[in-house]
C-alpha cells in the first residue's frame, strides 16, 4: 500500500474498469503498480513528488473472467515472420504446450505476464475450496494477461471452482520474490 499522504495520479482517459466480471487490460494490472505514479507532499522541502505505487505486491484476491482448457500443441511450421518485431511477436504467441493446461483470464493479477523482454512470473492461484494451482507463466494475448495453470490429474474440464465470477487468490511464486524486492 502507497504509505498515508500518497495521492494517485488519475486520468480522464486511462481507467481500471470497477467492473469485476471485466478483464483490467495489461499495464493498469496490479502487477504494473509499479509503473503507477502517486503524489506526495514533500515534509522537506513543501512541493510535490512523484513516487511509484507498491512494487512489492505479492498477492491479490480476484475474480475469475473465462476459463478454458487446453490440450498439447503441435510446435508451430517455421514462418517467416517480421524479423525487427521478434521480442513482441514472441511475447503475444500462443506458447506451444506440450501438457494440458487451464487458461484463465482473471480481473486482476500480481503475476506479471511475458512481454517487452520481460520474463513472466510465475505463482500459485488458490480457489475457494483451498485447491492450489501452479500458475507455470502467464502470457499476453492482446491486452490481456492469460495465465496457465498446470493440471496435474486426468480431467479434461473447467472445475467448478475456476468457473466465471468465483473468487480465486494469486501469489507470487518464490522466485518471483526477489525479483521485486
Amino acid at each position: 500500500m502507497a504509505p498515508a499522504g500518497y495521492h494517485r495520479i488519475v486520468s480522464p482517459t486511462l481507467k481500471v474498469p470497477s467492473d469485476t466480471s471485466v478483464t483490467i487490460p495489461v499495464g493498469l494490472l496490479s502487477c504494473h503498480v509499479r509503473d503507477r505514479l502517486y503524489t506526495y507532499l514533500c515534509e522537506c522541502c513543501g512541493s510535490h513528488r512523484f513516487a511509484p505505487g507498491d512494487p512489492l505486491l505479492r498477492e491479490l484476491s480476484t475474480n475469475v473472467i473465462s476459463t478454458a482448457f487446453v490440450k498439447p500443441s503441435p510446435p508451430p511450421a517455421n514462418g517467416g515472420g517480421k524479423k525487427g518485431h521478434a521480442k513482441q511477436a514472441k511475447a503475444s504467441a500462443p506458447p506451444t504446450l506440450t501438457q494440458p493446461y487451464l487458461q484463465v483470464i482473471l480481473h486482476d493479477t500480481v503475476l506479471f505476464p511475458e512481454g517487452g523482454g520481460q520474463p513472466h512470473d510465475i505463482g500459485l492461484l488458490t480457489t475457494e475450496d483451498n485447491h492450489v494451482w501452479d500458475v507455470e507463466f502467464v502470457k499476453r494475448h492482446g491486452g490481456v494477461a492469460v495465465h496457465y495453470l498446470k493440471v496435474t490429474d486426468d480431467s479434461e474440464g473447467v472445475p467448478d471452482t475456476l468457473a466465471v465470477g468465483k473468487q480465486v487468490h494469486l501469489t507470487l511464486g518464490e522466485a518471483g520474490f526477489p525479483e521485486k524486492a
